[in-house]
């Protein structure tokens, strides 16, 4: 594996390329939480998949050993969680320098809300809509209040 720090995304898609197999035609920058850098790449057709980085010092000790889990609760047909895409070894992870790096199937936001709330119509969200509200506004709608 190379060893780089993430800076750029010309070296995420190399890593997404030489890692994990995908041909990546662009890549913005994802929701950001305390820890990590995330990214939603697209591959050539249109395939989008979600990429967290972490630096290793501050990884969370929760987050390896969460995504055999994930594979599994996928495999035992749960949906609607995060499912890692395992890399060309196979491994759920892969390490660069001092960075680790997880790449996970994208889930659309507004599809996901659609799906739990139970509607029959699909709804679409604008990218400042309160996703939170949508979601309970659906499953009111949906039980019939």
């Amino acid at each position: 594996m190379n060893t780089w720090q993430m800076d750029s995304r010309k070296q995420l898609a190399a890593l997404l390329a030489d890692e994990y197999g995908l041909a990546i035609e662009k890549s913005t920058t994802g929701p950001r939480g305390w820890v990590g850098r995330t990214y939603v790449a697209t591959e050539r057709g249109g395939r989008r998949v979600f990429v967290k980085t972490y630096a290793s010092d501050v990884l969370p000790g929760t987050v390896l050993p969460a995504l055999p889990a994930l594979r599994e609760l996928r495999r035992l047909g749960v949906y609607g969680l995060t499912n890692p895409v395992p890399s060309v070894t196979g491994r759920l992870h892969e390490r660069t320098g001092d960075e680790v790096v997880v790449v996970f199937e994208y889930i659309d936001a507004a599809l996901r809300a659609y799906h739990d709330a139970g509607l029959t119509v699909p709804l679409i969200f604008p990218e400042a809509f309160d996703l939170s509200l949508a979601i309970e506004t659906g499953a009111a709608y949906a039980a019939g209040s």
